[in-house]
């Protein structure tokens, strides 16, 4: 592949790579000890915990956070906030069918069907929750700034420029933005 081709689309390679882990192994530690401190709160009680459901928190917690600079404070609040695990479970079904039977996606991505049922994110549910999880922290940064001052995903889409000196538009942003999610 020509590496303009390559640039141009896969412009958020950087993002996943060694150093930027790096970059954020501080804050997935902070999310991690506020996760034990959590289950020591909890545990103390007496009552029985399901630690699957504080890992999935803690996930959560860690990708938004390595994303967005924003953790959606599942672990501290001990629920699924906002219904945003639900949403990512109810796209599972979806994804898992568009996966196997490609045939479907193409008529659903038909002009006449496609935005009768595209996910937007005024949706209360599965992939516009998402979405509207992603293009909150994207607006929010936009209109205030990286006022945390981190190398988060969404900080290096937003600097990201490719061969010709251009940046990502919102929409390329907000796409690249859904794929840690």
């Amino acid at each position: 592949m020509h590496p303009r081709k390559f640039e141009k689309r896969y412009p958020d390679y950087k993002q996943y790579s060694f150093q930027a882990a790096l970059e954020s192994e501080s804050y997935i530690n902070i999310r991690i000890n506020e996760c034990i401190s959590q289950l020591y709160k909890h545990s103390s009680s007496g009552k029985t915990l399901d630690l699957a459901q504080w890992l999935e928190w803690l996930a959560l917690d860690v990708v938004m956070d390595v994303a967005f600079s924003e953790p959606v404070r599942f672990v501290k609040e001990a629920r699924d906030v906002g219904g945003l695990i639900s949403s990512i479970h109810e796209m599972f079904l979806a994804i898992i069918i568009m996966v196997n039977f490609p045939g479907i996606v193409r008529v659903l991505q038909l002009p006449f069907i496609w935005p009768l049922i595209a996910p937007k994110d005024t949706d209360k549910t599965g992939a516009g929750a998402t979405m509207r999880a992603a293009n909150n922290a994207i607006r929010n940064r936009m209109e205030q700034g990286n006022t945390a001052d981190r190398r988060d995903m969404l900080q290096h889409f937003l600097e990201y420029r490719d061969l010709d000196g251009k940046s990502m538009t919102r929409q390329e942003i907000e796409i690249a933005s859904l794929t840690p999610v």
